[in-house]
Protein backbone atom coordinates (compact mmCIF):
# COMPACT_ATOMS: atom_id res chain seq x y z
CA UNK A 1 0.00 0.00 0.00
CA UNK A 2 1.30 3.06 -0.74
CA UNK A 3 1.40 6.25 1.43
CA UNK A 4 -1.35 8.31 -0.31
CA UNK A 5 -3.28 4.90 0.33
CA UNK A 6 -2.60 4.92 4.18
CA UNK A 7 -3.39 8.49 4.15
CA UNK A 8 -6.98 7.94 2.70
CA UNK A 9 -7.45 4.44 4.45
CA UNK A 10 -9.66 5.87 7.75
CA UNK A 11 -11.31 8.88 5.74
CA UNK A 12 -14.47 8.72 3.10
CA UNK A 13 -14.61 11.46 2.02
CA UNK A 14 -15.82 12.25 -1.88
CA UNK A 15 -14.64 14.68 -3.87
CA UNK A 16 -16.38 15.73 -7.51
CA UNK A 17 -15.23 18.43 -9.88
CA UNK A 18 -16.88 20.02 -13.07
CA UNK A 19 -15.38 21.99 -15.31
CA UNK A 20 -17.00 24.87 -17.01
CA UNK A 21 -15.84 27.57 -19.16
CA UNK A 22 -16.77 31.59 -20.04
CA UNK A 23 -16.45 32.55 -23.46
CA UNK A 24 -13.68 34.58 -24.72
CA UNK A 25 -13.11 38.12 -25.80
CA UNK A 26 -12.71 37.33 -29.18
CA UNK A 27 -15.96 36.74 -30.65
CA UNK A 28 -13.90 34.53 -33.63
CA UNK A 29 -12.19 32.34 -31.51
CA UNK A 30 -14.15 29.52 -32.62
CA UNK A 31 -11.84 26.27 -30.85
CA UNK A 32 -9.46 26.50 -27.60
CA UNK A 33 -7.97 22.56 -27.42
CA UNK A 34 -6.38 22.23 -24.37
CA UNK A 35 -4.78 18.84 -22.92
CA UNK A 36 -6.16 18.93 -19.07
CA UNK A 37 -4.21 16.34 -17.19
CA UNK A 38 -6.12 17.41 -13.42
CA UNK A 39 -6.27 19.41 -10.60
CA UNK A 40 -3.55 20.35 -8.04
CA UNK A 41 -4.83 21.29 -4.59
CA UNK A 42 -2.70 23.20 -1.84
CA UNK A 43 -3.56 23.07 1.77
CA UNK A 44 -2.68 25.51 4.89
CA UNK A 45 0.12 24.10 5.59
CA UNK A 46 2.06 24.56 2.44
CA UNK A 47 1.66 21.14 1.03
CA UNK A 48 -0.30 20.62 -2.22
CA UNK A 49 -2.36 17.55 -3.31
CA UNK A 50 -2.63 16.23 -6.82
CA UNK A 51 -5.67 14.26 -8.99
CA UNK A 52 -4.50 13.76 -12.53
CA UNK A 53 -6.23 11.86 -15.08
CA UNK A 54 -3.97 8.47 -16.33
CA UNK A 55 -2.94 10.45 -19.58
CA UNK A 56 -3.70 13.76 -20.36
CA UNK A 57 -7.33 14.92 -22.38
CA UNK A 58 -7.38 17.46 -24.83
CA UNK A 59 -10.54 19.46 -24.31
CA UNK A 60 -12.25 22.05 -26.35
CA UNK A 61 -12.99 24.56 -23.89
CA UNK A 62 -15.00 26.77 -25.95
CA UNK A 63 -17.16 23.84 -25.70
CA UNK A 64 -18.13 24.11 -22.31
CA UNK A 65 -19.13 27.83 -22.70
CA UNK A 66 -22.79 26.56 -23.28
CA UNK A 67 -24.20 23.23 -21.63
CA UNK A 68 -23.26 20.88 -19.08
CA UNK A 69 -19.79 20.79 -17.72
CA UNK A 70 -16.89 18.75 -18.02
CA UNK A 71 -16.66 16.16 -15.08
CA UNK A 72 -13.38 16.17 -14.42
CA UNK A 73 -13.72 13.64 -11.41
CA UNK A 74 -16.21 11.67 -9.24
CA UNK A 75 -16.19 10.38 -5.40
CA UNK A 76 -12.43 10.83 -5.45
CA UNK A 77 -10.26 10.51 -2.60
CA UNK A 78 -8.55 13.26 -0.66
CA UNK A 79 -6.32 13.06 2.05
CA UNK A 80 -6.83 14.63 5.53
CA UNK A 81 -6.21 18.63 5.79
CA UNK A 82 -7.77 21.70 5.36
CA UNK A 83 -7.99 22.60 1.69
CA UNK A 84 -7.50 26.84 0.66
CA UNK A 85 -7.16 26.22 -2.99
CA UNK A 86 -7.33 24.63 -6.58
CA UNK A 87 -6.01 24.98 -10.22
CA UNK A 88 -6.41 23.32 -13.18
CA UNK A 89 -3.02 21.14 -14.48
CA UNK A 90 -2.33 20.96 -18.06
CA UNK A 91 -0.36 17.77 -19.85
CA UNK A 92 3.45 18.98 -20.56
CA UNK A 93 3.60 17.49 -24.28
CA UNK A 94 1.81 21.20 -25.76
CA UNK A 95 1.98 19.72 -28.95
CA UNK A 96 -2.02 19.27 -29.66
CA UNK A 97 -2.46 22.41 -27.57
CA UNK A 98 -4.04 25.11 -30.21
CA UNK A 99 -6.70 27.80 -31.16
CA UNK A 100 -8.85 28.81 -34.05
CA UNK A 101 -10.14 32.01 -35.07
CA UNK A 102 -11.84 32.71 -37.86
CA UNK A 103 -9.54 30.36 -40.50
CA UNK A 104 -6.40 30.71 -38.58
CA UNK A 105 -5.19 28.14 -36.31
CA UNK A 106 -2.12 29.34 -34.02
CA UNK A 107 -0.42 27.41 -31.30
CA UNK A 108 -1.31 27.37 -27.68
CA UNK A 109 1.43 28.04 -24.84
CA UNK A 110 0.19 26.85 -21.10
CA UNK A 111 1.21 28.57 -18.17
CA UNK A 112 0.75 27.44 -14.43
CA UNK A 113 -2.77 29.83 -13.41
CA UNK A 114 -3.04 30.77 -9.42
CA UNK A 115 -4.69 29.04 -7.23
CA UNK A 116 -8.63 29.80 -7.18
CA UNK A 117 -9.82 30.05 -3.19
CA UNK A 118 -11.93 27.08 -2.07
CA UNK A 119 -12.25 26.11 1.65
CA UNK A 120 -12.97 22.31 2.85
CA UNK A 121 -11.68 20.39 5.70
CA UNK A 122 -10.97 16.75 5.19
CA UNK A 123 -11.09 15.05 8.87
CA UNK A 124 -9.63 11.05 9.49
CA UNK A 125 -12.51 9.25 10.18
CA UNK A 126 -15.27 11.28 8.75
CA UNK A 127 -17.54 10.79 5.89
CA UNK A 128 -17.96 13.49 3.91
CA UNK A 129 -18.69 14.61 0.04
CA UNK A 130 -17.30 17.78 -1.54
CA UNK A 131 -18.38 19.07 -5.42
CA UNK A 132 -17.05 21.91 -6.53
CA UNK A 133 -17.73 23.26 -10.43
CA UNK A 134 -14.56 25.07 -11.23
CA UNK A 135 -15.15 28.45 -13.91
CA UNK A 136 -12.36 28.86 -16.05
CA UNK A 137 -12.46 32.94 -17.22
CA UNK A 138 -11.46 32.77 -21.21
CA UNK A 139 -11.44 36.15 -20.83
CA UNK A 140 -8.96 37.00 -18.38
CA UNK A 141 -6.84 33.64 -19.12
CA UNK A 142 -6.22 33.85 -22.92
CA UNK A 143 -3.68 36.28 -24.15
CA UNK A 144 -2.58 36.47 -27.48
CA UNK A 145 1.25 37.22 -28.89
CA UNK A 146 0.96 39.27 -32.14
CA UNK A 147 5.01 38.90 -32.65
CA UNK A 148 4.98 35.64 -32.28
CA UNK A 149 1.39 34.18 -33.33
CA UNK A 150 0.44 32.74 -30.51
CA UNK A 151 -1.65 32.49 -27.54
CA UNK A 152 -0.93 31.80 -24.03
CA UNK A 153 -3.05 30.33 -21.47
CA UNK A 154 -2.68 31.20 -18.51
CA UNK A 155 -6.14 30.02 -16.04
CA UNK A 156 -8.43 32.66 -14.33
CA UNK A 157 -10.72 30.11 -12.16
CA UNK A 158 -13.49 30.30 -9.72
CA UNK A 159 -14.52 27.49 -7.91
CA UNK A 160 -18.22 27.52 -6.55
CA UNK A 161 -19.58 25.28 -4.31
CA UNK A 162 -21.89 22.41 -5.96
CA UNK A 163 -25.00 21.18 -3.84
Amino acid sequence: MTAFGLLVAGCEVRFTADLGTDAPADPDISRVEANVLGLDFRRDDGTSVTLEFRTGELVDLIDLTEGDPLRLFTDEQLPPGRYTGVRLLFDEDEGENSVTAGNDGFPLLLASGEYAAVAFQVEDEERSQEKLTLMLDLRQSLSFDEARSEYTLAPRLRAIRTD
